[in-house]
């Protein structure tokens, strides 16, 4: 399932620098085997990361990587989804939700059908 989780800030002061967020992908990834980590440029400037998993999911009866992105707004970091499986996921919830604890942001997130979930389904794993 597609899903956008927006770690959001009220000033551009309290978002995280993207080598902040870089540090922490590494660091929360470390040991896990086959990750890697890209970076997405817009215009040449560094817009965000792409994060590639190891193993595989089904997409439309087919095989596809697991992969994420983290990409960079106006006073926010989305990490996103889509398409993928429980597995994908679940990781890029722990990304989330480690840098809205790590760095006092606020985490809103909205499934497939862009219904913002509460704070009680998202902690219960409603998706």
């Amino acid at each position: 399932m597609a899903r956008d989780r927006f770690i959001n800030w009220d000033r551009l002061a309290e978002r995280p620098s993207l080598e902040q967020i870089r540090t922490l992908l590494f660091t929360y990834l470390d040991g896990m085997v086959g990750v890697y980590v890209e970076e997405i440029k817009r215009q040449g400037a560094l817009h965000g990361f792409f994060v590639n998993l190891s193993g595989k999911c089904k997409r439309h009866g087919e095989e596809s990587p697991r992969w994420f992105e983290v990409v960079i707004g106006a006073l926010s970091y989305d990490v996103l989804t889509r398409e993928m499986d429980d597995i994908t996921n679940d990781i890029a919830d722990g990304v989330a939700r480690l840098m809205a604890r790590k760095f006092k942001g606020k985490i809103e997130v909205s499934d497939l059908s862009n219904r913002l979930l509460t704070p009680a389904e998202e902690k219960a794993g409603v998706q």
